[in-house]
């Protein structure tokens, strides 16, 4: 099963119209294409930061005359650590932008998912009925101990 972070922008509908969901684990797309993956997904400041960097690498080692395989394999380890960490550096460009995380699912396929986390939370999002004391560890309103 695959593990999913929900993300959302303030409240209400708009929110849930603007969910972002965000698979955990090594991503192909973002080994191949690097910060260009991350400009595809509108995380702009990571992926700005991560093609500088990547660059400067490249630069520097070519730089100090390093020899031609040594700085392909030093850019590949990059992007392979991409591929790993591109779901964090979404995460965080997410929350550079607004975004908080509300939820983390697991599921097999993201729409079964998505319908699960929605049922969910528009239930969470009604006020409960109020049915009669708290059982645990907290006291009922109104009184305090």
């Amino acid at each position: 099963m695959a593990r999913y972070t929900v993300h959302l922008k303030g409240t209400g509908a708009e929110a849930l119209e603007k969910a972002a969901f965000i698979k955990d684990g090594f991503s192909f797309p973002a080994f191949a294409f690097g910060p260009f993956w991350l400009f595809w997904h509108a995380s702009f400041v990571p992926g700005l930061l991560l093609l500088a960097g990547l660059t400067g690498f490249v630069l520097g080692a070519y730089l100090l005359a390093i020899p031609a395989p040594f700085i392909s394999a030093g850019a590949y380890l990059i992007l392979f650590l991409i591929g790993f960490e591109g779901s964090s550096l979404r995460r965080w460009g997410l929350g550079l932008r607004g975004y908080r995380e509300v939820a983390v699912m697991a599921g097999a396929e993201q729409d079964g998912l998505e319908q699960r986390f929605f049922a969910e939370y528009v239930d969470e999002a009604a006020p409960p009925a109020r049915s009669g004391p708290v059982l645990g560890l907290f006291p009922p309103s109104g009184r305090h101990s």
